[in-house]
C-alpha cells in the first residue's frame, strides 16, 4: 500500500464518500452510499443491454470513480449489522471496519446494476417497439447517446446529494 493511501482494515473513520456495505439505515442514508446508488441506478439501462464484457467494464468504471475521490467499500470487521457510525463495541471503543477490496467491490457493483434488470428490459423492449413505428434518424441517436453520457458525467460531480 503506497503512503497516503487510506488504511485497508482497523478504518474507524467514516468519510462522506465511503459506501457502507450491509442493510438497514445507515448503509440507505450514507451520502457515498446515496450517490453510488444513483450512479448504479443511472448505469442500469446500458448494463443491461451492452454484451457481458461491456459490462464488467461499466462495474469497474464505478468503482474507479469511487477509489478516484477516495472513497472506500467497508463493511464492519465484526461482521455485525450496524445501527450508528459512531457505534462502539462492548469495550466501549469504536467498531472498526474494512476495506472489501476491489474484486469484492466489483461483485457487489455488477450485483446492483442487475437489480431490478427483468423488469428493466420489459420495460426497454417496450419503449423498442414504440420507437419501431417512428424510428429516429442516426443523428438522433447519435445526440441522443450523447446527451446520456453527458448526464451520467455531471451527475457525479463528487456531490453525494442527490
Amino acid at each position: 500500500m503506497a503512503s497516503g493511501s487510506p488504511p485497508l482494515t482497523g478504518v474507524t473513520k467514516i468519510t462522506e464518500n465511503d459506501i457502507i456495505c450491509g442493510r438497514g439505515g445507515v448503509a440507505l442514508k450514507h451520502p457515498g452510499n446515496l450517490a453510488y446508488r444513483k450512479i448504479v441506478g443511472l448505469n442500469k439501462g446500458i448494463y443491461a443491454t451492452c454484451l457481458k464484457v461491456e459490462k464488467l467494464k461499466i462495474s469497474k468504471s464505478i468503482v474507479a470513480a469511487i477509489r478516484e475521490i477516495e472513497g472506500r467499500f467497508l463493511e464492519r470487521e465484526d461482521g455485525k449489522p450496524t445501527s450508528s457510525l459512531d457505534e462502539r463495541d462492548e469495550n466501549g471503543n469504536p467498531v472498526t471496519w474494512k476495506d472489501i477490496g476491489d474484486k469484492r467491490a466489483i461483485e457487489k457493483t455488477s450485483q446492483a446494476l442487475r437489480e431490478g434488470q427483468p423488469k428493466l428490459l420489459k420495460k426497454l423492449a417496450a419503449m423498442q417497439g414504440n420507437m419501431a413505428q417512428a424510428p429516429l434518424p442516426q443523428s438522433a441517436q447519435t445526440t441522443q447517446q450523447q446527451q446520456m453520457q453527458e448526464q451520467m458525467n455531471s451527475s457525479w460531480s463528487g456531490d453525494p446529494s442527490p
